[in-house]
């Protein structure tokens, strides 16, 4: 397990350790509970990987083929599902780590981060009961999309400029987003995707309002680690000062890698997952 170290002060104030799935419980179980709790996901995350084999197409007659007609260029159903492969995705990255036995301190609460904001995107596309809401929150998200790709074409321009497709790409890009800003303009003013804002309402769907909170704490805990910082492994439990302060109150400390730190992100991403395909199927259904 690969340490980190760095040098803070001393009395530096941070959030303790907590757990997502019944905190009482997670924070009082050891590495082999903690190991247990997260390797029994493992059959649930073999049949979302089975599934994602195959292209997701949408019942007809069902709430999300109907919701799909809205916007068929990026519609419902695929940026719900892709959601949910990226969480997938990431999730088995997690358990590929804990196979090899090789803990990343800072490098698998990025990967959690990642696994909770694309299993976040398909519960707060899908959870609200108003198809109204739905499809706002898509047209968001889409719009955000392409925004980014836009602006990934726009650099890749830059690199490439001999590359006769990539203006092709960002044109067409443009044009789907104009199409989609005057579709978004007649249901009223435009609001941006915000993905903070995104996991807390797709937390709050779902979880009771303490487990929302701590989701919440973990998207911006591996957001911290994922944009270069060090708060997010202070005082968890495998931070320890490794020499003594100096005039200035600083001090060397090293953190290693640990279950402890990680459980409480893997699970909160992954029962976000679980409810996002439940969610997927529900509204895939196209009765008798």
């Amino acid at each position: 397990m690969r340490p980190a170290t760095c040098r803070m002060l001393r009395h530096w104030p941070g959030a303790t350790h907590r757990s997502v799935a019944r905190p009482s419980q997670l924070t009082m179980m050891d590495d082999h509970e903690l190991e247990t709790r997260i390797r029994s996901t493992f059959g649930v995350l073999d049949h979302w990987l089975t599934s994602m084999r195959h292209a997701f197409i949408p019942n007809v007659g069902s709430a999300l083929h109907e919701d799909d007609q809205d916007w068929p260029p990026l519609p419902v159903s695929q940026l719900a599902h892709v959601g949910l492969a990226v969480a997938t995705d990431h999730l088995d990255a997690i358990r590929c780590h804990l196979n090899s036995k090789h803990l990343f301190a800072l490098t698998d609460l990025t990967i959690c981060r990642s696994a909770l904001v694309g299993a976040s995107q398909a519960v707060w596309i899908l959870a609200p009961a108003d198809r109204n809401e739905r499809l706002e929150r898509a047209r968001m998200l889409a719009a955000d999309a392409l925004r980014y790709h836009g602006q990934y074409m726009e650099a890749l321009k830059a690199a490439s400029p001999d590359d006769p497709t990539v203006p092709l790409v960002e044109a067409h890009i443009a044009m789907r987003s104009a199409e989609l800003k005057a579709k978004r303009l007649e249901a009223g003013a435009l609001v941006r995707h915000e993905n903070t804002r995104m996991i807390r309402e797709a937390a709050t769907a779902i979880f009771s309002p303490e487990l929302a909170a701590e989701a919440s704490l973990e998207w911006q805990s591996g957001s911290g680690a994922a944009h270069g910082f060090a708060w997010p492994i202070l005082n968890s439990p495998n931070t320890k000062r490794v020499g003594a302060a100096d005039d200035t109150g600083l001090a060397e400390f090293q953190a290693s890698a640990s279950l402890g730190r990680i459980a409480n992100g893997y699970l909160a991403a992954f029962h976000m997952a679980r409810a996002g395909w439940s969610l997927l199927e529900a509204l895939n259904y196209a009765g008798e």
